[in-house]
């Protein structure tokens, strides 16, 4: 018996539910190499973006990714979730450290130019604006400022994470992002 091309549908195809974040981090937290592996997957690439705004080298952003996720990986055993939110906030609240420590060890070995900053222009608020420039604005901006911007429009992350991320209430964590986008305008303002 011959079927018609075209008479029989074709089953659909099953979509898979991306696994809960609260069981990849059980499993991982257990020893799961694969759960840890999906969460590296999942949060690599904003932790690489959030190192490369910081230290504008890809090899160093990369290294960053390596230390934070061997960190993560031996602390996930003592991690305690508490709800969606609790594992960005820790994972970036490591982040913030290791990247403390290589601008550290950057400070104590040489000080590196804004040359160095990456080529290119980036859109900020409709604007083509130099990579440069943007760098450069960042790096004037309070500490505070600096953090809550680059997790936010960086590494992606929603207020209430960078909340926790950070330590301080939704609330701070808007008027410090208000701020910085504030500074950061005038910044750039006035020399475009």
């Amino acid at each position: 018996m011959r079927v018609q091309e075209g008479s029989r549908a074709d089953p659909p195809a099953i979509e898979m539910a991306p696994t809960p974040l609260r069981d990849l981090v059980e499993r991982a937290s257990r020893g799961d190499t694969a759960a840890f592996r999906e969460l590296f997957e999942r949060y690599a690439d904003r932790v690489f973006r959030y190192g490369y705004v910081r230290l504008g080298r890809s090899e160093e952003a990369n290294d960053l990714v390596q230390d934070v996720f061997l960190s993560v990986w031996r602390g996930l055993p003592t991690f305690r979730y508490e709800h969606e939110g609790s594992f960005p906030a820790w994972l970036f609240r490591i982040a913030a450290r290791r990247l403390a420590d290589r601008i550290g060890q950057r400070i104590r070995s040489r000080t590196v130019g804004l040359e160095e900053a990456p080529e290119g222009h980036l859109e900020f608020e409709g604007l083509a604006v130099s990579r440069r420039l943007i760098a450069d604005g960042l790096e004037r901006l309070p500490d505070r400022q600096r953090e809550v911007l680059v997790l936010r429009f960086v590494a992606g992350l929603p207020i209430k994470d960078v909340a926790l991320a950070v330590g301080k209430s939704e609330g701070a964590v808007t008027a410090l992002q208000m701020r910085g986008l504030d500074h950061l305008r005038r910044y750039i303002g006035r020399d475009e």
